[in-house]
C-alpha cells in the first residue's frame, strides 16, 4: 500500500511538472538583464484588417523587469489542445545573460495562442499592459551571405552586440562546423533505391570521406533519373568528389543565403562590414 502511495505521488508530481507554464523557471528578480523581443513573423499576412497593435508595433523589445514578470504570470495561460488554426504574428525571443536565448516561441494574436516546445498555451495580449514608454522599437535589415568563413565571423559579431537574426534551418550549424559547400547529383541506379533513405545519405557521406567531416542534406531538385544532395564539408578539395557524382555547384566557401537581422542599426552593420573587410561577401540588401 505504501508503495502504491509513493507511485501515486510520483505520477502526480510528473503530471504537474508537465503542466507547468512556459517561463515558470525564469526569475526576472535577479541582477541579470533580460530582453523580450516581439518580432513580426515573416508569414503573417499584412492585410487591411490586421491587428491595430501590430500595425504600430511590428518589431520591439521589452526590458522592464516588472513588465516581463507580468507577461510571464498574467499573459501566458494554461496549455490547450492543438488548435484548428494557428497564424503566428510574432516570434517571441527572451535573451538573457551573455546574449543567450533562454526562451523562444510563436505568438498568434488573432487566436490568443502561444506555441512553445511543440505545445500550445493561451496567450492574452492585454495591450493596456504595454505602455509606449516600455516598448523599444527594433530595426530590421535583410543581409545577403555569400561566404561561409565571413558569415561565421559576422554572426558571432551580431550575437555579441545584442542583435538577433533568423536564417534558413541549419545555417548556424553549417557555418559553425564546416568550411565548404557543394551541390551534387547522382543516378538513382547508382544507389539502387527508389527513394532517398538514410542508407543513401550514408553512402554519399562515405563516398566523400576524403573531405573529412561532411553533412549531407537532401534536395527537392530531384528529377526522374537523379538524386540531388546539398553537402557541407570540412575540407575544400574538389578532386575528392568521385566521378559517380555530377557537380551542380562547385565545392567552395561560397554560399547563397540571407538572414534577417534585428536590433542593430543599418549604419552599425555597414560599419562592421567595412571593418571586417567582408562587405563583398556579406551585404545589406536594400
Amino acid at each position: 500500500m505504501k508503495r502504491l502511495k509513493q507511485l501515486s505521488m510520483l505520477f502526480s508530481l510528473l503530471f504537474l511538472s508537465c503542466q507547468q507554464k512556459p517561463m515558470n523557471g525564469i526569475s526576472f528578480d535577479t541582477d541579470h538583464d533580460y530582453k523580450m523581443f516581439f518580432l513580426s513573423h515573416h508569414n503573417y499576412p499584412k492585410s487591411a484588417d490586421e491587428d491595430s497593435f501590430f500595425k504600430q508595433h511590428h518589431n520591439f523589445y521589452i526590458d522592464d523587469k516588472m513588465l516581463l514578470d507580468s507577461i510571464k504570470s498574467s499573459l501566458i495561460g494554461n496549455r490547450v489542445n492543438n488548435p484548428a488554426d494557428f497564424e503566428p504574428t510574432y516570434q517571441l525571443n527572451l535573451i538573457g545573460k551573455h546574449h543567450h536565448t533562454v526562451f523562444n516561441g510563436l505568438v498568434d494574436i488573432k487566436h490568443a495562442l502561444l506555441l512553445y516546445n511543440s505545445n500550445y498555451y493561451h496567450f492574452s495580449l492585454n495591450y493596456t499592459m504595454f505602455p509606449e514608454t516600455k516598448l523599444h522599437q527594433v530595426e530590421k535589415e535583410r543581409v545577403a551571405l555569400t561566404s561561409i568563413k565571413n558569415t561565421r565571423k559576422f554572426l558571432r559579431w551580431i550575437q555579441k552586440h545584442d542583435g538577433l537574426y533568423f536564417s534558413t534551418v541549419g545555417l548556424d550549424y553549417y557555418v559553425s562546423n564546416y568550411n565548404a559547400m557543394t551541390i551534387i547529383k547522382a543516378k538513382k541506379t547508382y544507389f539502387n533505391a527508389t527513394s532517398i533513405t538514410k542508407e543513401v545519405t550514408e553512402k554519399v557521406a562515405a563516398d566523400l570521406k576524403k573531405l573529412g567531416n561532411v553533412m549531407v542534406s537532401t534536395s527537392f531538385g530531384n528529377d526522374d533519373e537523379n538524386y540531388t544532395f546539398y553537402v557541407y564539408t570540412e575540407k575544400i578539395n574538389p578532386k575528392a568528389i568521385p566521378s559517380n557524382y555530377t557537380v551542380v555547384k562547385p565545392l567552395s566557401d561560397a554560399i547563397d543565403e540571407f538572414i534577417i537581422v534585428y536590433n542593430i542599426p543599418k549604419t552599425e552593420l555597414e560599419q562592421q562590414l567595412n571593418v571586417q573587410n567582408i562587405n563583398n561577401e556579406v551585404a545589406i540588401i536594400e
